[in-house]
């Protein structure tokens, strides 16, 4: 729980700072799968805007289990992390846990659980394969339009790559009858188009979906040589 004013950051974080970092310590024939990120809020601080989480804050990590794998083992993780307000901390720990948990840690097991429960209800999910997202680079601006079936009211853009969007910039968002388009401002340090922008989708009174966009207008990708038909 984070104290009120403070946020740790999303995979991108934004304008500034950065996400927190994980290095695992496992026994043999138990793997860390990646950090599940549950969909970010903007967070501005004064002139910029970063993408982080604020309050209770829970980043969940699948662990896989080898049939092979010890019947009681012992989880390690050395965690480093960025804490702000107007101001930045950096923060780490090395943590363990012995699994299974011990009797007596019952009702603790299960707050836990719960807490994960929630946070994985907010990792973003895959758009339907009937939503369909293009994109369009006009001057310094992207305009990214979602079909998504029906009437969106409102949104948010969280972009996947850094360097894309100003971030900072206010994010014009117009409700469609059948989906939803962003108009958002390009980063100064943008240093050639993408191939198509991704991200997450925050809708009003929707889950947050992930969503890849292809640049409609997009250069076509450099070629080494010839391809394998003109040689014939």
């Amino acid at each position: 729980m984070l104290e009120a004013g403070w946020h740790v950051y999303w995979q991108n974080p934004g304008d500034s700072g950065g996400p927190p970092a994980v290095a695992w310590h496992l026994p043999k024939g138990v793997t860390a799968g990646d950090i599940q990120w549950p969909a970010p809020e903007r967070i501005e601080a004064g002139p910029i805007v970063n993408y982080g989480y604020q309050g209770e804050v829970v980043l969940p990590v699948s662990l896989r289990v080898a049939p092979e794998a010890a019947a009681g083992f012992t989880v390690g993780a050395s965690i480093k992390w960025l804490v702000c307000r107007d101001m930045c901390l950096p923060g780490r720990a090395d943590l363990e846990l012995t699994l299974p948990l011990a009797a007596d840690l019952g009702a603790t097991a299960e707050s836990w659980a719960a807490l994960v429960k929630d946070a994985l209800e907010l990792v973003p999910r895959k758009a339907p394969a009937s939503w369909k997202a293009t994109a369009r680079s006009e001057g310094d601006r992207f305009v990214i339009t979602i079909d998504t079936g029906r009437p969106e009211t409102g949104g948010v853009f969280f972009p996947l790559d850094v360097d894309q969007i100003d971030d900072s910039a206010k994010q014009e968002v117009s409700p469609l009858p059948r989906g939803i388009r962003f108009n958002l401002r390009k980063s100064d340090r943008l240093l050639k188009l993408p191939s198509a922008l991704k991200g997450v989708v925050s809708l009003t009174s929707r889950p947050a979906f992930l969503v890849a966009a292809p640049l409609v207008d997009a250069p076509a990708p450099a070629r080494n040589g010839p391809s394998e038909e003109e040689y014939q």
